[in-house]
């Protein structure tokens, strides 16, 4: 599947749905939804091919969109080094000088000791491994590969060093804008507002040289039609991304992640599995999958047949909405209609398994695999889950 870089050239504005008129300020998410990347490279073939989105609608869709990854740009080019959202079962806290990233792990309950539980039959509560009487910290929320590699090829749950893990939280640029009157061609009166953007360039750094960091960034995205792997966008394509017709360059690049070799050997002969959600997922039963409707929850994720998981523990911050417009409606309305809002399982989540059925090689091809429940979900990217392993162990 070929991959592409989305490289924006303004703070990108990706609108969270709430209400937005004169005198407010239009929020930004802290990053783009898969689907919006989806929209945007296929819109974008759709216009290199000079097609009628209308006539052509369900065949664009079929098109399979998977990421956004955070991809770190040097300023003389060459390689990006990707970034994966913090997993949830990572806690920052400070020690001495500097920052550790402790683990939830899952745990035993002890029905001798009076202790229980409201979770669903056969899953843990989590525990943390580490002792403070410390506040957690806040730290990166985006992990190079290789530290994200690390910890999930690292069944011993001890604490890791934090402070060069990743890079903070896209910063967010707000503009202020006036209404135009268009017959006048001056401002209208009390028509100003605001807008929000992610500022995807060089931050500040009072302690670099010349008070820039060198590391811009960018999107990174698979795209390719089922079945073929020719390459959809060229070379120097522009594309708008997002609200505001914010512009962005989007071409051809060769940095997809294969499995590091660390996180292959772990995976080889491993019982207890470990799921990380690196974009959000989506769930007809909200956090569960419905491929885990078994009682106690077992079964496939989709197209891996050959394994069998049962779910023991899962983290997972607040759900997010997720809704959008119809442009075309099943009983053919004409305007189209709002979407429902579904509950989106944020990127970051970590579900932990007991393999019960499957080898290596069905494990490996886990990795940056769509595992949303439903099929058109899973070509929008919704739901790119890396695995990793755990010891197995339920402390008390």
């Amino acid at each position: 599947m070929s991959s592409y870089l989305i490289e924006p050239k303004a703070p990108l504005l990706f609108r969270d749905g709430r209400p937005f008129g004169a005198s407010e300020l239009a929020e930004t998410l802290p990053f783009p939804l898969p689907s919006t990347v989806a929209g945007a490279l296929r819109a974008a073939y759709g216009e290199r091919c000079s097609l009628n989105f209308a006539d052509v609608k369900d065949e664009l869709l079929k098109l399979e969109a998977h990421g956004p990854l955070l991809a770190g740009l040097g300023i003389v080019g060459g390689e990006p080094s990707l970034y994966f959202p913090k997993p949830a079962d990572a806690i920052y806290y400070k020690e001495g000088e500097g920052l550790i990233a402790a683990h939830l792990v899952p745990g035993a309950v002890l029905p001798n000791e009076k202790e229980g539980t409201d979770l669903p039959e056969g899953l843990h509560p989590l525990f943390l491994n580490y002792e403070s009487n410390e506040k957690p910290a806040k730290g990166a929320a985006f992990w190079t590969l290789a530290n994200t590699a690390a910890w999930l090829a690292n069944a011993s749950d001890a604490p890791i060093p934090a402070d060069t893990i990743g890079v903070d939280a896209l910063p967010t640029e707000i503009r202020t804008h006036v209404g135009i009157d268009g017959n006048r061609l001056t401002n209208r009166d009390g028509a100003v507002f605001q807008t929000a953007g992610l500022d995807f360039g060089p931050r500040q750094n009072p302690k670099e040289e010349r008070g820039w960091e060198s590391q811009s960034f960018g999107l990174l995205a698979r795209f390719r039609k089922p079945g073929s792997e020719e390459t959809l966008l060229a070379d120097g394509c522009f594309r708008t991304v997002g609200g505001e017709g914010r512009l962005a360059s989007i071409k051809p690049c060769a940095a997809w992640p294969e499995i590091p070799d660390t996180l292959d050997k772990a995976l080889a002969n491993t019982r207890w599995l470990k799921l990380l959600f690196v974009t959000p997922a989506l769930f007809d039963g909200g956090w569960r999958p419905a491929w885990l409707d078994g009682k106690p929850p077992i079964d496939s994720p989709p197209g891996l047949a050959g394994l069998k998981l049962r779910l023991c523990a899962a983290a997972l911050e607040r759900w997010q909405p997720f809704s959008g417009w119809e442009l075309r409606t099943p009983d053919g309305r004409r305007g189209g209609a709002a979407r429902a809002v579904r509950r989106l399982v944020p990127a970051g989540s970590v579900y932990w398994f007991e393999v019960l059925e499957g080898d290596a090689e069905t494990l490996r091809k886990l990795w940056l695999a769509p595992l949303s429940d439903r099929p058109q979900d899973r070509l929008d990217g919704f739901g790119l889950a890396i695995p990793g392993i755990w010891s197995g162990e339920l402390p008390n």
